[in-house]
């Protein structure tokens, strides 16, 4: 009698997608500190809730002036600029004072140089007007959105970040399988939390939104991932993707939770990431389309098999102006470390041939 695993059938990446999607919905939203918020997606507009700057600062260490007083003003004939002010590069410069005069050209009394209105000076809304839009429902929040909005005096956000538990036993071997994704993962907002293959009976499955198990170099029959799930009340598979790396990757449910039996094969969790969870974990945040970052000629060749969805790893040239093929499919250690970009393949394509044009996006670091 064939094997559970083996009978498995091969299932399209973007059917394994819509199997997911049609049987979740879209994250609620919770209200997190603004410092915690890096990589979740924004739920509702975020507006500048002050002027940014709030007053006019100085650019330059000098004396705030009021510009008009220093016209025609030279080292012959110095304006009279007795009211000005003392200022270091940052301070604030409130009227009547509109411009700062270096501190070579002015002394407490006397500027040698005219200077117009708003020299040397960041004014007050010059980055953001009060009530100006920030950041748009949908956006992912990088470090520098963060950054911004904590500038603006944003303290909390409304945000959709999904929620991971990574099933997988304590020790070096899945390691590594373990630290990439929680990067790739982390890119999309998440939060892993680890759990052992004897706790699986303890994760609260309706507070996560995807359960990733990680086994061997391979999932098999034998495998522990593999026993976990097909064991824990609930599972049902969907099937294998038709993925490439991935060929032993296992998609299906644990109760209403979508889940993934991954081999700890760096390449295979590149690939099930890139291709499959991250497309999930962006639907369920409701995280607007990105396009790709890059379309560039390609240097060589890249050659796919018909039938299956191969990861593409290409490098972008020195001179920025096209991408050099790596690999497709069977990733070596090489191609994985010197990887700029990444592409998807679909099923129906056998590739893209020399100085075409291939659409890819960045590759985490």
């Amino acid at each position: 009698m064939p094997e559970v695993f083996d009978r498995l059938r091969r299932v399209a990446v973007d059917d394994i997608l819509a199997a997911w999607i049609g049987g979740v919905g879209v994250l609620p939203t919770v209200s997190v500190p603004i410092a915690e918020a890096r990589g979740a997606v924004a739920a509702e507009p975020v507006v500048a809730p002050r002027p940014m700057p709030a007053t006019a600062i100085a650019l330059v260490d000098g004396r705030g002036v009021i510009a008009a007083e220093t016209f025609g003003a030279s080292p012959y004939a110095p304006a009279d600029v007795s009211q000005s002010l003392a200022v270091r590069a940052g301070d604030p410069v409130r009227l009547p004072f509109d411009a700062v005069a270096v501190a070579d050209d002015v002394t407490a009394t006397a500027a040698e140089v005219a200077v117009a209105p708003g020299t040397n000076l960041r004014r007050a809304g010059e980055d953001a007007l009060a009530g100006s839009l920030l950041v748009d429902a949908g956006e992912r929040l990088g470090a520098r959105a963060v950054a911004m909005l904590a500038d603006a005096g944003v303290d909390v956000i409304a945000v959709r970040r999904p929620r991971i538990r990574v099933v997988a036993s304590p020790n070096a071997a899945a390691q590594p399988a373990i630290d990439l994704l929680e990067s790739l993962l982390g890119c999309c907002g998440a939060r892993l939390h680890l759990v052992q293959p004897d706790a699986m009976a303890e994760i609260g499955l309706a507070a996560v939104d995807l359960v990733l198990l990680v086994g061997g170099l391979a999932i098999g029959e034998a495998d522990a991932a593999f026993q976990a799930a097909t064991r824990s009340p609930g599972w049902r598979p969907i099937g294998r993707p038709a993925l490439r790396p991935g060929e032993t990757v296992v998609a299906g449910w644990l109760g209403g939770t979508p889940a993934l039996i991954v081999p700890s094969r760096l390449d295979d969790v590149l690939a099930t990431a890139l291709a499959l969870a991250c497309p999930l974990l962006d639907w369920l945040a409701a995280a607007r389309p990105v396009p790709a970052a890059k379309t560039l000629p390609l240097t060589g060749k890249l050659v796919s098999a018909i039938g299956m969805s191969e990861l593409a790893l290409v490098a972008e040239t020195g001179d920025g102006g096209g991408f050099d093929p790596l690999a497709v499919g069977s990733l070596g250690a090489r191609a994985l470390i010197r990887a700029t970009h990444w592409g998807l393949i679909g099923p129906e394509s056998e590739g893209s041939s020399a100085d075409s044009r291939f659409a890819a996006w960045p590759l985490p670091t």
